[in-house]
């Protein structure tokens, strides 16, 4: 199931409530997911203070101007699926951080591909059937 991991400095509290639901809305949207799948989108914040990462050898504190990570882990990732994710996720994430498409240079997305096998939902990979256990 989709996992989204959001590396960024924190957001309020209703911003959280706005950008989960939106970009669950949008991921289901660009892997055409039924229902049932959409309900396993899982977005995780991970709030960082800009004085614990540099880039370029300056810590982000000095120069005001954070960068945003995202992590997506789904399994069996396509080229044409990371694209279209790529074609709803970016436009999306720059209008909830504020940035203009000049600063789309401080948004980097990384996929991970997850084989069916590395990762178990209650107990059971899936797709698995109950035989065996």
């Amino acid at each position: 199931m989709p996992y989204l991991k959001i590396y960024a400095p924190d957001f309020s509290f209703e911003q959280k409530k706005i950008m989960a639901a939106e970009l669950t809305d949008c991921i289901a949207l660009a892997l055409d997911l039924p229902e049932a799948e959409r309900d396993r989108i899982t977005i995780h914040f991970m709030p960082y203070r800009l004085e614990n990462m540099a880039i370029g050898g300056r810590l982000l504190s000095e120069t005001e101007e954070p960068d945003y990570h995202l992590e997506f882990y789904d399994a069996a990732l396509t080229q044409p699926k990371k694209e279209k994710l790529l074609r709803h996720l970016t436009p999306l994430m720059l209008e909830q951080l504020g940035l203009s498409p000049s600063g789309a240079g401080r948004l980097n997305i990384l996929f991970r591909a997850c084989q069916p096998d590395d990762l178990a939902i209650g107990g059971q990979f899936p797709g698995a059937s109950q035989e065996g256990i």
